[in-house]
């Protein structure tokens, strides 16, 4: 599912800094709620776009990526990593490039002419299920109703 409505502004800046990103021959992973909303269907607003690119090349890149989001018109925000135009946040945070079982889930995507990889829902289920038990995690009532989303979804496509 992809026909974005009130988060049509947020995947179609998600898919601009993902073409630039593969301009640079990284594909990043799209996650957290626009994600989650790909599969499922739009259920709310979102916060912030959430992207995953390997922690190695993040690491290697960190200037290029600072420079590339600038190009784009992109502010840095409040955190490392973390970038705002027209009010929409895109946070970009790292994952293991060794973390074969991510890698084996990891599902490539192409949107017009965009690559990004997307995880399959039972990896979100996983995810919030772990999340909510976290201490310091502010968006727990958030994440319950992600997880009664996910579950709903599963019960009605089987």
């Amino acid at each position: 599912m992809s026909s974005f409505k009130i988060n049509k502004e947020e995947f179609d800046l998600f898919l601009t800094v993902a073409s630039a990103l593969n301009r640079e021959g990284v594909v990043p992973l799209l996650f957290g709620s626009l994600g989650l909303m790909r599969i499922v269907g739009e259920f709310k607003k979102v916060s912030d776009v959430d992207l995953f690119l390997p922690r190695e090349t993040i690491e290697r890149n960190k200037e290029r990526i600072y420079s590339l989001m600038s190009a784009l018109n992109f502010f840095p925000a409040d955190k490392d990593l973390e970038f705002k135009k027209n009010d929409i946040v895109i946070e970009i945070a790292g994952f293991h490039e060794s973390d074969e079982r991510l890698r084996e889930f990891m599902q490539l995507k192409i949107l017009e002419g965009v690559y990004f990889y997307e995880l399959p829902l039972s990896e979100y289920l996983k995810f919030y299920k772990k999340a909510i038990n976290q201490k310091n995690r502010e968006k727990e009532k958030e994440d319950q109703k992600k997880i009664e989303i996910i579950e709903d979804y599963i019960e009605r496509d089987i």
